[in-house]
C-alpha cells in the first residue's frame, strides 16, 4: 500500500521557460519526492461576456476564431503540462502524486495563485522570469506578487535548476533564521548539503571582533540543529566572513563560489511590501542571484 503524503507544494506555470525551470528544480530536490506536487496554469481565457456577442448580426465569425483560438491555447497548456509531469515521473516523482490543474482566470493570475497556495501548501515555487530589475519586481510581476502576499508560505523564486542538492542560508543569528534553518532540517531532507553563512561589514576592529563574539555560538547552535535532524556533519559547513562592504554582495558571491544552487533568505518579520522592497539584504540577494533560486522562509 502506498503511504500516504500530506505535503504538498504548488508549482506556478504559465508555458514559459522559466516556470518549467521551477519544475525542473522540484524535480532536482530529493525531499519534494515526499511531497503532492501540483502543477498550476491559470488559463487566460476570452470573457463571457465575449462570447455573449456572437448572438449579435456580424459578429458570429470572430467569435468562432476566437473559440477555435481557446481552444487551440488550451491544448497547448494541456500540452506543457504533460511536458511538466514527464520531468518529475522520470526522476521518480510518482505519477499518482502529482497533479495538473488548468484553471480558468478569476481575480489575476498573481490573485488566483495566491488562493491556491492558502489552502493547505506548504510552499510555491515559480519561475524569475521579469526579475531582472528592481523596477519590475516591484511594478507588477507574478513572482513579486507572490513575494509580497504570501507571507506565511515559503517561497522559492527558481533561476536555473542547477545544484539543487546544495543550499546557503544566509544567517543572521536571528529567531527568523534560526527558522530558516529548522526549515532545512525538516522539509528539505538528509542529502542536502548546506552552508551556514554570516557576514559582518565595516573595517573596525572592535565592531567585527564584538560581532564574531555574538554571531559565532549562535552559528554552533545553527549547526547542531541540522545534526539532530539528521543532516551528517560533513554535510554542513559554517563560514564567517568579515570586513566586506555588501553583505548581500557577498552571500551571492559565496554561492557561486560553493556552487550552491539555493540561497535561503528569511523575511525579518516583514509584513509590508515596502519594507522587503526597499533595501533589505533580503531582496538585494533576489535581485543579484538571477541564476540561482532563492528560498524567502517565513
Amino acid at each position: 500500500m502506498a503511504k500516504k503524503i500530506n505535503k504538498k507544494i504548488l508549482v506556478s506555470l504559465d508555458q514559459s521557460e522559466p516556470s518549467m525551470e521551477a519544475v525542473r528544480y522540484v524535480a532536482g530536490v530529493p525531499a519534494f519526492r515526499n511531497y503532492q506536487v501540483y502543477l498550476l496554469h491559470i488559463f487566460r481565457g476570452v470573457s463571457p461576456e465575449y462570447y455573449d456577442m456572437g448572438s449579435h448580426a456580424g459578429y458570429e465569425t470572430k467569435v468562432s476564431d476566437v473559440k477555435l483560438w481557446e481552444l487551440q491555447e488550451r491544448r497547448k497548456a494541456e500540452k506543457f503540462m504533460a511536458d511538466a509531469v514527464g520531468i518529475l515521473t522520470r526522476v521518480g516523482f510518482l505519477a499518482s502524486n502529482v497533479e495538473t490543474l488548468i484553471q480558468n482566470r478569476e481575480k489575476g493570475i498573481a490573485e488566483d495563485v495566491l488562493r491556491k497556495a492558502m489552502k493547505g501548501f506548504e510552499a510555491v515555487a515559480v519561475g524569475r522570469k521579469s526579475m531582472s530589475t528592481l523596477r519590475n519586481i516591484v511594478m507588477g510581476s507574478v513572482a513579486a506578487k507572490l513575494v509580497e502576499r504570501l507571507t506565511e508560505i515559503p517561497i522559492f523564486l527558481v533561476g536555473k535548476a542547477v545544484n539543487t542538492k546544495r543550499f546557503l542560508i544566509a544567517f543572521d543569528g536571528s529567531d527568523n533564521s534560526m527558522r530558516i534553518v529548522d526549515y532545512l532540517g525538516s522539509a528539505l531532507g538528509r542529502e542536502s548539503k548546506v552552508i551556514l553563512l554570516h557576514v559582518i561589514r565595516g573595517s573596525d576592529k572592535e565592531h567585527l571582533k564584538a560581532a564574531e563574539n555574538f554571531i559565532t555560538p549562535l552559528l554552533g547552535q545553527a549547526r547542531t540543529k541540522l545534526v539532530e535532524y539528521g543532516m551528517p556533519s560533513e554535510n554542513i559547513s559554517v563560514n564567517l566572513i568579515k570586513g566586506v562592504s555588501s553583505r548581500s554582495g557577498t552571500i551571492v558571491s559565496e554561492a557561486g563560489v560553493h556552487h550552491c544552487g539555493t540561497i535561503l533568505v528569511g523575511r525579518r518579520g516583514l509584513s509590508k511590501v515596502q519594507e522587503f522592497f526597499m533595501g533589505s539584504v533580503s531582496n538585494k540577494v533576489v535581485q543579484l542571484a538571477r541564476n540561482m533560486t532563492v528560498g524567502i522562509i517565513n
